[in-house]
Protein backbone atom coordinates (compact mmCIF):
# COMPACT_ATOMS: atom_id res chain seq x y z
CA UNK A 1 0.00 0.00 0.00
CA UNK A 2 3.02 2.46 0.78
CA UNK A 3 4.31 1.89 -2.39
CA UNK A 4 1.03 2.37 -4.20
CA UNK A 5 0.60 5.65 -1.96
CA UNK A 6 3.86 7.15 -3.06
CA UNK A 7 3.39 6.38 -6.55
CA UNK A 8 0.57 8.35 -6.67
CA UNK A 9 2.28 11.51 -4.81
CA UNK A 10 4.78 11.39 -7.58
CA UNK A 11 2.46 11.15 -9.99
CA UNK A 12 0.11 13.87 -8.31
CA UNK A 13 3.38 16.02 -7.78
CA UNK A 14 4.57 15.68 -11.23
CA UNK A 15 1.12 16.28 -12.77
CA UNK A 16 1.22 19.84 -10.88
CA UNK A 17 4.66 21.10 -11.50
CA UNK A 18 3.48 20.30 -14.85
CA UNK A 19 0.11 22.43 -14.58
CA UNK A 20 2.34 24.80 -12.70
CA UNK A 21 5.43 25.47 -15.75
CA UNK A 22 2.46 26.03 -18.32
CA UNK A 23 0.18 28.06 -16.11
CA UNK A 24 3.85 30.29 -15.43
CA UNK A 25 4.61 30.34 -19.10
CA UNK A 26 0.64 31.54 -20.03
CA UNK A 27 1.46 34.56 -17.37
CA UNK A 28 4.66 35.09 -18.78
CA UNK A 29 3.61 34.90 -21.96
CA UNK A 30 0.38 37.35 -20.94
CA UNK A 31 2.71 39.67 -19.43
CA UNK A 32 4.98 39.85 -21.87
CA UNK A 33 2.27 40.72 -24.62
CA UNK A 34 0.27 43.67 -22.33
CA UNK A 35 3.99 44.90 -22.35
CA UNK A 36 4.94 44.63 -25.72
CA UNK A 37 1.19 46.51 -26.73
CA UNK A 38 2.02 49.06 -24.06
CA UNK A 39 5.43 49.35 -25.86
CA UNK A 40 3.33 49.66 -29.01
CA UNK A 41 1.32 52.21 -28.28
CA UNK A 42 4.36 54.48 -26.94
CA UNK A 43 6.29 54.14 -30.14
CA UNK A 44 3.14 55.25 -32.67
CA UNK A 45 1.92 58.26 -30.33
CA UNK A 46 5.39 59.59 -28.94
CA UNK A 47 6.33 60.92 -32.45
CA UNK A 48 3.05 62.91 -32.93
CA UNK A 49 2.03 64.14 -29.11
CA UNK A 50 5.37 65.42 -28.51
CA UNK A 51 4.68 69.49 -28.22
CA UNK A 52 2.49 72.53 -26.87
CA UNK A 53 -1.03 72.26 -27.80
CA UNK A 54 -3.40 75.03 -27.74
CA UNK A 55 -7.38 74.75 -28.91
CA UNK A 56 -8.06 75.15 -32.16
CA UNK A 57 -11.43 76.23 -31.87
CA UNK A 58 -11.11 78.87 -29.70
CA UNK A 59 -8.32 80.24 -31.88
CA UNK A 60 -10.16 80.39 -35.17
CA UNK A 61 -13.26 81.84 -33.49
CA UNK A 62 -10.37 84.84 -32.28
CA UNK A 63 -9.49 85.12 -35.89
CA UNK A 64 -13.01 85.17 -36.81
CA UNK A 65 -14.18 87.75 -34.36
CA UNK A 66 -11.23 89.65 -33.53
CA UNK A 67 -11.63 89.77 -29.82
CA UNK A 68 -10.79 87.68 -27.02
CA UNK A 69 -13.35 88.49 -25.10
CA UNK A 70 -16.42 87.46 -27.37
CA UNK A 71 -13.98 84.20 -28.07
CA UNK A 72 -14.10 83.44 -24.38
CA UNK A 73 -16.93 81.29 -24.72
CA UNK A 74 -14.68 78.92 -27.35
CA UNK A 75 -12.11 78.75 -24.52
CA UNK A 76 -13.07 74.90 -23.36
CA UNK A 77 -12.43 73.31 -20.33
CA UNK A 78 -9.21 72.51 -21.42
CA UNK A 79 -7.43 75.65 -23.10
CA UNK A 80 -3.91 74.39 -23.90
CA UNK A 81 -2.19 71.38 -22.69
CA UNK A 82 2.06 70.43 -22.74
CA UNK A 83 2.98 67.16 -23.32
CA UNK A 84 7.04 66.29 -23.38
CA UNK A 85 7.59 62.62 -23.79
CA UNK A 86 10.80 62.32 -22.00
CA UNK A 87 9.40 62.30 -19.34
CA UNK A 88 7.51 59.27 -20.18
CA UNK A 89 7.90 56.45 -16.93
CA UNK A 90 6.91 52.98 -17.44
CA UNK A 91 3.08 53.35 -18.91
CA UNK A 92 2.46 56.98 -18.35
CA UNK A 93 3.46 60.06 -18.48
CA UNK A 94 2.93 63.50 -16.03
CA UNK A 95 1.53 66.34 -18.67
CA UNK A 96 0.79 70.19 -17.76
CA UNK A 97 -2.72 71.65 -18.95
CA UNK A 98 -4.48 75.06 -18.42
CA UNK A 99 -7.93 75.00 -17.73
CA UNK A 100 -9.82 77.97 -19.45
CA UNK A 101 -7.22 80.43 -19.55
CA UNK A 102 -7.59 80.82 -15.96
CA UNK A 103 -5.22 78.05 -13.91
CA UNK A 104 -3.13 75.37 -14.39
CA UNK A 105 -3.05 71.33 -13.41
CA UNK A 106 -1.98 68.12 -14.66
CA UNK A 107 -3.16 65.20 -16.85
CA UNK A 108 -1.67 61.65 -16.53
CA UNK A 109 -1.86 60.44 -20.32
CA UNK A 110 -1.65 56.45 -20.24
CA UNK A 111 -0.61 54.79 -22.61
CA UNK A 112 -3.49 51.98 -22.70
CA UNK A 113 -5.96 51.41 -25.10
CA UNK A 114 -9.49 53.94 -24.83
CA UNK A 115 -13.19 52.36 -25.67
CA UNK A 116 -13.06 54.87 -28.98
CA UNK A 117 -10.74 53.95 -31.82
CA UNK A 118 -7.48 55.14 -31.96
CA UNK A 119 -7.09 56.69 -28.21
CA UNK A 120 -4.99 56.29 -25.64
CA UNK A 121 -6.28 57.33 -21.69
CA UNK A 122 -6.04 60.17 -19.88
CA UNK A 123 -7.20 61.45 -16.11
CA UNK A 124 -6.29 63.79 -13.62
CA UNK A 125 -3.83 62.43 -10.97
CA UNK A 126 -5.98 64.58 -8.12
CA UNK A 127 -9.28 62.89 -9.26
CA UNK A 128 -11.33 62.78 -12.24
CA UNK A 129 -11.93 66.96 -12.76
CA UNK A 130 -15.69 67.29 -12.48
CA UNK A 131 -16.26 63.58 -12.59
CA UNK A 132 -15.35 63.47 -15.90
CA UNK A 133 -12.46 61.18 -17.80
CA UNK A 134 -10.53 61.54 -20.87
CA UNK A 135 -9.64 59.98 -24.34
CA UNK A 136 -6.47 61.16 -26.21
CA UNK A 137 -6.05 60.61 -30.43
CA UNK A 138 -4.12 62.15 -32.62
CA UNK A 139 -4.57 62.85 -36.61
CA UNK A 140 -2.33 63.80 -38.95
CA UNK A 141 -3.51 66.59 -41.51
CA UNK A 142 -1.96 67.81 -44.93
CA UNK A 143 -0.62 70.53 -43.24
CA UNK A 144 -0.52 69.74 -39.22
CA UNK A 145 -1.29 67.29 -36.99
CA UNK A 146 -4.37 67.60 -34.40
CA UNK A 147 -4.54 66.48 -30.98
CA UNK A 148 -8.61 65.25 -30.34
CA UNK A 149 -9.30 64.99 -26.44
CA UNK A 150 -12.75 63.42 -25.93
CA UNK A 151 -14.28 64.15 -22.91
CA UNK A 152 -16.70 61.27 -20.98
CA UNK A 153 -19.14 61.73 -18.21
CA UNK A 154 -19.70 59.75 -14.48
CA UNK A 155 -21.52 57.40 -16.92
CA UNK A 156 -19.12 56.98 -19.51
CA UNK A 157 -21.24 58.94 -21.98
CA UNK A 158 -19.27 60.96 -24.07
CA UNK A 159 -19.85 65.39 -23.52
CA UNK A 160 -16.80 67.29 -25.30
CA UNK A 161 -15.00 67.06 -28.20
CA UNK A 162 -11.70 69.16 -28.52
CA UNK A 163 -9.45 69.78 -31.40
CA UNK A 164 -5.73 71.26 -30.63
CA UNK A 165 -3.12 72.47 -32.85
CA UNK A 166 0.53 72.47 -32.10
CA UNK A 167 2.33 75.32 -31.87
CA UNK A 168 5.77 74.45 -30.34
CA UNK A 169 7.34 70.84 -30.78
CA UNK A 170 10.25 72.25 -28.09
CA UNK A 171 8.53 74.23 -25.35
CA UNK A 172 11.36 73.87 -22.54
CA UNK A 173 11.65 76.92 -20.69
CA UNK A 174 7.88 78.37 -21.67
CA UNK A 175 5.43 78.92 -18.96
CA UNK A 176 1.94 76.89 -19.53
CA UNK A 177 0.32 80.00 -21.13
CA UNK A 178 3.17 80.56 -23.72
CA UNK A 179 1.77 78.92 -26.22
CA UNK A 180 -1.70 80.45 -26.32
CA UNK A 181 -0.04 84.02 -25.95
CA UNK A 182 1.82 83.29 -28.70
CA UNK A 183 -0.82 82.26 -30.86
CA UNK A 184 -3.32 85.10 -30.29
CA UNK A 185 -0.86 87.45 -30.97
CA UNK A 186 0.03 85.66 -34.36
CA UNK A 187 -3.14 85.49 -34.77
CA UNK A 188 -4.69 88.76 -33.77
CA UNK A 189 -2.33 91.52 -33.55
CA UNK A 190 1.09 90.52 -35.30
CA UNK A 191 2.19 93.00 -37.73
CA UNK A 192 3.56 96.20 -38.85
CA UNK A 193 1.47 99.13 -37.90
CA UNK A 194 1.49 103.18 -38.56
CA UNK A 195 0.56 104.78 -35.12
CA UNK A 196 -1.52 107.79 -35.27
CA UNK A 197 -1.61 109.72 -31.70
CA UNK A 198 -4.16 112.29 -30.15
CA UNK A 199 -1.67 115.02 -31.34
CA UNK A 200 -2.14 113.64 -35.24
CA UNK A 201 2.00 112.53 -34.94
CA UNK A 202 2.84 109.38 -36.82
CA UNK A 203 5.28 106.91 -35.85
CA UNK A 204 5.76 102.87 -37.31
CA UNK A 205 4.87 100.56 -34.80
CA UNK A 206 5.98 96.18 -34.89
CA UNK A 207 4.15 93.57 -32.33
CA UNK A 208 5.72 90.43 -32.76
CA UNK A 209 3.78 86.84 -32.12
CA UNK A 210 6.29 86.76 -28.81
CA UNK A 211 4.85 90.05 -27.13
CA UNK A 212 7.62 92.04 -28.24
CA UNK A 213 6.56 95.58 -29.11
CA UNK A 214 8.99 98.30 -31.13
CA UNK A 215 8.00 101.90 -31.67
CA UNK A 216 5.13 102.20 -29.59
CA UNK A 217 5.29 105.34 -26.81
CA UNK A 218 7.40 104.43 -24.36
CA UNK A 219 6.73 100.18 -24.17
CA UNK A 220 8.73 97.08 -25.21
CA UNK A 221 6.62 94.33 -24.31
CA UNK A 222 3.12 93.57 -24.48
CA UNK A 223 0.53 91.16 -23.45
CA UNK A 224 -3.46 90.62 -24.91
CA UNK A 225 -5.75 89.79 -21.93
CA UNK A 226 -7.57 86.66 -22.37
CA UNK A 227 -8.23 85.62 -19.08
CA UNK A 228 -12.01 87.13 -17.96
CA UNK A 229 -12.50 85.11 -15.39
CA UNK A 230 -11.94 87.37 -12.40
CA UNK A 231 -13.07 91.36 -12.34
CA UNK A 232 -12.55 93.58 -11.87
CA UNK A 233 -12.30 94.94 -15.41
CA UNK A 234 -12.87 91.66 -17.28
CA UNK A 235 -16.03 92.93 -19.58
CA UNK A 236 -13.79 94.22 -22.29
CA UNK A 237 -11.15 93.91 -24.84
CA UNK A 238 -7.54 94.88 -23.17
CA UNK A 239 -3.89 94.97 -23.80
CA UNK A 240 -1.16 95.66 -21.62
CA UNK A 241 2.40 97.12 -22.26
CA UNK A 242 4.90 96.36 -19.58
CA UNK A 243 3.43 94.66 -17.71
CA UNK A 244 5.71 93.70 -15.25
CA UNK A 245 7.29 96.96 -14.58
CA UNK A 246 6.15 100.34 -13.31
CA UNK A 247 5.63 101.61 -16.57
CA UNK A 248 2.62 99.58 -17.20
CA UNK A 249 0.25 100.96 -19.08
CA UNK A 250 -2.98 98.54 -20.45
CA UNK A 251 -5.50 100.33 -22.86
CA UNK A 252 -9.01 99.19 -24.22
CA UNK A 253 -8.90 97.79 -27.63
CA UNK A 254 -11.38 97.36 -30.99
CA UNK A 255 -10.81 96.70 -34.36
CA UNK A 256 -12.45 97.88 -37.17
CA UNK A 257 -10.89 96.20 -40.24
CA UNK A 258 -7.53 96.87 -40.49
CA UNK A 259 -7.80 99.71 -37.74
CA UNK A 260 -6.46 99.09 -34.29
CA UNK A 261 -7.71 101.51 -31.84
CA UNK A 262 -6.73 101.95 -28.19
CA UNK A 263 -9.01 103.64 -25.40
CA UNK A 264 -8.65 105.16 -21.97
CA UNK A 265 -10.53 103.07 -19.38
CA UNK A 266 -11.67 104.26 -15.92
CA UNK A 267 -14.10 101.75 -13.56
CA UNK A 268 -17.62 102.08 -12.88
CA UNK A 269 -19.35 103.11 -9.76
CA UNK A 270 -18.64 100.11 -8.32
CA UNK A 271 -15.60 99.41 -9.56
CA UNK A 272 -16.03 95.99 -11.26
CA UNK A 273 -16.38 96.61 -14.72
CA UNK A 274 -14.38 98.81 -16.94
CA UNK A 275 -16.24 101.69 -19.27
CA UNK A 276 -14.73 102.98 -22.73
CA UNK A 277 -13.25 106.51 -22.75
CA UNK A 278 -11.64 108.18 -25.48
CA UNK A 279 -9.38 106.51 -28.23
CA UNK A 280 -5.96 107.60 -27.66
CA UNK A 281 -4.10 105.63 -30.30
CA UNK A 282 -5.23 104.95 -33.88
CA UNK A 283 -3.18 102.12 -35.64
CA UNK A 284 -3.38 101.06 -39.21
CA UNK A 285 -2.26 97.51 -40.22
CA UNK A 286 0.09 97.66 -43.02
CA UNK A 287 0.25 95.28 -46.23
Amino acid sequence: MKNIFYSFLIISLIVSCKSSVKRAAKDTTATGKTIDAKQSLIGEFKPFVQGSWVNKDYIKEIAKTRSPYIAREKVGNITTMLIDTKFIEGDSVKIAVGYGNHEGGDFILKFHPGRTAGTIKAYSPGGDVAGNTFELKYSIGKNDTTLILYTFDKKKKPTDTTNYTRVFKDFEGHELGYSTYYLVNKTLISGNYILTDTLNKTSKVNFDSYGKVTGFPGAKTYAIDVDFETPPGNNMDQIDFDQDSKNNKFYAFKFVHDTLNFYQTSYDKDSIDLVLGKRIYKLVKQK
